[in-house]
């Protein structure tokens, strides 16, 4: 049997009684770790103070599949001593984790330094934009450190593996999302008896309504496309930018359902099955989506622009198509002529699909837990 596995966790951990409030994500996550690992698995965590927000999950602790230790001092030796791993963010504030054992410590990283510049000056004013990038380029080089340094390098998605895969000797290039194996196999059930989608098709945006993620693109597209072309589009999610894009959708008013977050398991899979043909997802940052992936699970293929994450899933899987970034325009003629080619669009979901089908929930897992074995050597 292997030895312990140590997750160090970016995010802390609020405890109420017998009980731990965590991010649902975290929780999914981590349990799977905990299920392919072949011995025990322990998570690392600051305890949280404050209240705690309502969308975390609430479970008892002796009912979770992993040991945790809430720390104020995630760096102290003896939370890994004796562990065959530790897996941890890629992040400076990581450094001191390299002191002890950095052959048993794998990184996992999500946003390389060109994505980090790039949402320097988001929400920021040109000075502090500026002072944001000058800090990210001056940490530039302890993260390349890391990755050399570190045993090996978990990289979700394909900026990062470019990014960072040749500065180590055991690299591994993964897609989280939430897809599971039963997910796929019902898709590709229904994808089998549908005939071609015909016009007018319908579109939705789903993610979190602030400004990099680009909800404010999507409406002004719908906008210059014809009602017999694209005759809805839902916008499914939460976020600042809500009220501005519903003030922003009143000259085609019918035509937007703002439908607020849906539960990805619950709710999520089967509105975008039953309703959506074509996700618009204009993300003007490069940041690994796991909703590119869950969108194409379903057969559903995305639009959105020329970023870092979804130009190489499009190029290379082709689960949808990219347009030039920032620009509103370019995205209502791609879904025009979607609209009126049925055919890609079923294609491409069909391609999506097979893409999906090779990375699901289960089987990045198992893939990850064995990387961390081969570079442990366990």
């Amino acid at each position: 049997m292997a030895g312990r596995l140590v997750v160090i966790q970016p995010d802390s951990f609020h405890r109420r009684g017998t009980d731990l409030l965590l991010e649902a994500k975290t929780l999914s996550g981590v349990t799977a770790f905990a299920r392919q690992w072949p011995g025990d698995v322990t998570v690392v965590a600051r305890p949280a103070t404050g209240d705690p927000p309502s969308h975390l999950v609430q479970t008892r602790i002796a009912s979770l599949q992993f040991d945790v230790i809430l720390s104020d001092d995630l760096f102290n030796p003896a939370h890994r001593r004796g562990a065959s791993a530790t897996l941890a963010l890629h992040t400076v504030g990581n450094v001191p984790l390299l002191r002890f054992e950095p052959h048993r410590l794998i990184l996992l990283t999500e946003n390389p330094l060109r994505q980090r510049l790039a949402t320097s000056f988001i929400g920021n004013s040109a000075v502090g934009g500026a002072r944001s990038a000058i800090g990210h380029l001056r940490r530039a080089p302890a993260l390349w450190n890391m990755v050399r340094a570190a045993g090996g390098i978990q990289c979700n998605g394909y900026p990062t593996w470019n990014a960072y895969a040749h500065l180590s000797d055991n690299p591994i290039l993964f897609f989280d999302s939430r897809v599971t194996d039963t997910q796929i196999a019902k898709s590709q059930s229904e994808f089998a008896a549908t005939s071609t989608a015909t016009k007018p098709l319908t579109a939705a945006f789903s993610g979190r309504l602030i400004a990099m993620k680009g909800p404010q693109y999507a409406i002004q597209a719908i906008q210059s496309v014809s009602e017999s072309d694209i005759d809805r589009i839902f916008v499914l999610g939460d976020g600042d930018m809500a009220e501005s894009l519903k003030r922003q959708s009143r000259a085609i008013g019918h035509r937007v359902d703002f439908v607020g977050h849906l539960p990805y398991e619950t709710e999520w899979v089967e509105f975008i099955r039953q309703h959506v043909n074509v996700m618009l997802l204009p993300h003007t940052q490069g940041d690994p989506a796991g909703t590119y992936i869950e969108s194409s699970a379903l057969g559903v293929p995305v639009v959105g622009f020329a970023n870092q994450a979804l130009s190489p899933l499009a190029d290379r899987h082709g689960i949808g198509w990219t347009v030039r970034m920032r620009t509103s325009s370019a995205l209502s003629t791609k879904l025009k002529e979607l609209a009126r080619s049925p055919q890609q669009v079923r294609a491409a979901g069909e391609r999506g699909i097979d893409f999906a089908s090779r990375h699901t929930f289960e089987t990045e897992f198992r893939r990850r837990v064995l990387h961390i074995r081969e570079v442990v050597q366990d």
